[in-house]
């Protein structure tokens, strides 16, 4: 969570940077990329199909845990930030909000959203 809490003070301090082609950390956190590449491994070690870790399969099954983790707040996940939580969404879409424990400029809050 720390280099996300970086990355999005980079965002803040520098706007422009947002949209220049590069993926932020929010968003590979948001569509859950590590733990993608973790499974994918997990079931590659013990011999079971693959097809989870798949793009469209992927995509599906991170609709459903956000759904879930929308309820679930994670609560000091480190030191700079006081809570990470998914919120409700339409379908297709992610939503979220980190707040800060002190403000980074003027924002006390980052909130991002994409669709899939």
């Amino acid at each position: 969570m720390k280099d996300i809490y970086q990355d999005v003070e980079k965002q803040i301090a520098n706007p422009a940077l947002v949209g220049m082609g590069g993926k932020t950390k929010v968003i590979g956190f948001m569509y859950m990329e590590d733990l993608q590449t973790e499974i994918e491994k997990f079931l590659q070690e013990y011999e079971l199909p693959t097809l989870l870790a798949k793009k469209a399969n992927w995509l599906e099954f991170v609709k459903l845990l956000v759904k879930i983790l929308a309820d679930q707040p994670i609560n000091t996940p480190c030191a700079d930030i006081k809570q990470f939580a998914f919120l409700p969404a339409a379908d297709g879409c992610v939503r979220g909000r980190i707040d800060f424990t002190k403000n980074i400029g003027k924002y006390s809050y980052y909130q991002f959203g994409n669709a899939y």
